[in-house]
């Protein structure tokens, strides 16, 4: 779970990548901690909203998916080296849209609406944490190692500076 999450963790869709049927989230649930801040480590408790599979297809080998999503409340929380929480700030979000694209080993996500990037320490540019209100592009291979330069464009909310 951590090689997928080190590289997206999409706010509103969080577990919906795969999801074949609508699903409405009822119960909080809290992923990590995760080395994606310099001083401390971040987790997610993540709450509400619903998220769906849009469609799957391939063409010429590249399997195509978009996943939509809505309604996520997302608390992010500073994690002290004992896994006390020393800080938290919280996003409601809007929903997002995600669209992939794989061929081979590498996978290229475009997301629109809210979105949530978590960059690990071995990670180029990491580690960061950064909600993104607007698109974000990148690719990861298949291993989860982010391969591409992230191209954003809209706003952008660093989650570490936040809860420094």
């Amino acid at each position: 779970m951590k090689k997928i999450l080190r590289a997206l963790v999409s706010v509103a869709l969080l577990a919906g990548l795969t999801m074949v049927a609508p699903q409405v989230a009822t119960a909080q649930e809290t992923i990590g901690p995760f080395p994606a801040c310099p001083n401390f480590d971040v987790s997610l408790t993540i709450s509400g909203g619903n998220q769906a599979l849009r469609q799957t297809r391939v063409k010429d080998g590249v399997i195509y998916t978009v996943t939509a999503g809505s309604g996520t409340t997302i608390i992010f929380n500073a994690v002290g080296k004992k896994g006390t929480i020393l800080k938290s700030v919280t996003f409601d979000t809007k929903g997002s849209v995600t669209k992939t694209a794989t061929s081979g080993n590498l996978t290229t996500f475009q997301i629109t609406g809210f979105g949530t990037l978590l960059l690990f320490p071995t990670d180029p540019g990491g580690p960061s944490t950064t909600v993104y209100n607007g698109k974000v592009t990148f690719t990861l291979d298949q291993t989860g190692t982010l391969v591409s330069t992230v191209v954003n464009s809209g706003r952008t909310f660093d989650i570490c500076a936040a809860l420094s």
